[in-house]
């Protein structure tokens, strides 16, 4: 059986891939290592809420361990990018699993 490459119209509403890591740099250094070379293709940066809560706080409540702290936009993408966590999800419309796995 033959599986169709594209549903008209298509179900599916949003498609977000969450990637958790640890790493040993610095945590303030992760949203430029990754932003560096998001950088061209993704321009519009947002802070998110999360970051108005003390560093202290952030970093002991396990509930907010992998939350991000910063969004940015491209014209068929979002990413959010936290210490510990990377995003990628599709916005505003689903464009298929060849081109999202493409941005993956």
């Amino acid at each position: 059986m033959k599986l169709p490459k594209r549903i008209d119209p298509c179900p599916i509403v949003d498609a977000l891939v969450e990637i958790r890591f640890s790493t040993k740099i610095n945590s303030n250094a992760v949203f430029g290592l990754i932003y560096n070379s998001l950088q061209p293709e993704f321009e519009s940066v947002e802070n998110l809420p999360i970051q108005q809560l003390p560093e202290p706080v952030r970093s002991s409540d396990p509930n907010l361990r992998f939350k991000p702290h910063y969004r940015v936009k491209s014209e068929n993408f979002i990413v959010q990018i936290g210490p510990d966590v990377l995003t990628i999800s599709s916005h505003p419309n689903y464009l298929g699993w060849t081109r999202f796995s493409e941005e993956i």
